[in-house]
């Protein structure tokens, strides 16, 4: 802060060294620029020349407030030079029109200064980002299935929210637009819940917010578990929905959803220095399907037992029993059982 308002009063001598220079017939000498605490060389000599230079220096500061010193000045600056400020880049905020007549003015320009470095505690999703960075990886652009034999259209669309493809021009926008109303329904249970979800990572909210599409909601204890000082435990509640219905009308767990889970869980666990989930392990156990979720060195990160049975579809809907499924991050592949 010293630095910068040493640079301040520097600028405001160049300032009215030129008004009172211009004054005079002759252009100063050297003795007398130096006497004005000039470093040689630094002040051009003629008129043009000041004038020129007196430009490069607003040029220079027009993207800085100068604000006038709290002190009172003493020496060259008996005559304080009005504050010079611009309008903000980063705010809506205007200038006073009559700024010069305004005794508070430095008071308003230091708010002004604290307001722009005041950084933002919240995270808004963009459903076209969301659509094409999670979704189009996700779900896929064509209209198809390729893990329940459940028509969906592109981009994965199957719980549309009572929009209609037709009132589009294009399949993304028609998905964007879904995810809009999946992310306004995902707000709305946080905020019923106590949180607000846009204070959370946008890593964290589209973990939510890909469930949510995918699922048609987020679980019931999803909201509850929410900590925006550890989220742990709620991202690991959605490492739990991996359960579909095939086009048979038959309730499985499908691992596809684990892993599909799984990518989500470790963006989020990226920024929020956690530790990511290596490997997953699916084990067929009468009836049901035990799931555990582990890290690099193999220790558990979450596990639970899902009521559905452990099976695979194929494209046509069939379903196919297996006694066991494993997943691992580098190959990114299941083999079976």
């Amino acid at each position: 802060m010293t630095a910068y308002n040493d640079g301040l009063s520097q600028i405001r001598e160049n300032i009215e060294w030129f008004f009172e220079s211009s004054k005079k017939d002759e252009d100063p000498s050297n003795e007398e620029r130096m006497q004005q605490g000039q470093v040689g060389g630094l002040m051009p000599r003629g008129s043009s020349e000041k004038i020129k230079f007196l430009a490069e220096e607003l040029e220079r500061t027009k993207y800085k407030p100068i604000v006038q010193d709290k002190e009172e000045p003493k020496g060259i600056m008996s005559k304080p030079l009005v504050p010079v400020l611009r309008k903000s880049k980063d705010t809506t905020e205007e200038i006073p029109k009559n700024f010069a007549e305004q005794q508070s003015l430095d008071n308003w320009a230091l708010a002004l200064q604290d307001k722009q470095e005041e950084p933002s505690t919240t995270n808004e999703v963009q459903s076209s980002v969301f659509t094409d960075e999670i979704l189009a990886k996700n779900e896929g652009v064509e209209a198809s299935d390729v893990v329940t034999g459940i028509e969906t259209q592109s981009f994965g669309v199957v719980h549309s929210k009572g929009l209609n493809r037709k009132d589009f021009n294009t399949d993304r926008a028609f998905a964007a637009a879904v995810v809009q109303k999946h992310y306004e329904e995902l707000d709305k249970k946080f905020t019923e819940g106590g949180h607000n979800i846009k204070e959370a990572p946008l890593s964290v909210q589209y973990a939510f917010l890909d469930l949510h599409y995918n699922n048609g909601n987020v679980g019931k204890d999803t909201v509850p578990f929410f900590d925006k000082n550890d989220m742990s435990k709620a991202l690991n509640n959605t490492l739990e929905f991996v359960g579909t219905k095939t086009s048979k009308d038959r309730r499985i767990a499908l691992p596809s959803l684990a892993s599909r889970r799984v990518r989500m869980y470790n963006k989020a666990a990226e920024e929020l220095k956690n530790k990511k989930i290596y490997s997953i392990d699916m084990l067929a156990v009468n009836g049901k399907t035990k799931v555990v979720y582990r890290d690099v060195d193999e220790n558990v990160i979450h596990s639970f037992l899902s009521s559905r049975a452990l099976a695979n579809v194929s494209r046509s809907g069939v379903s196919i029993d297996r006694k066991s499924a494993t997943w691992n991050r580098v190959t990114d592949k299941w083999t079976y059982q």
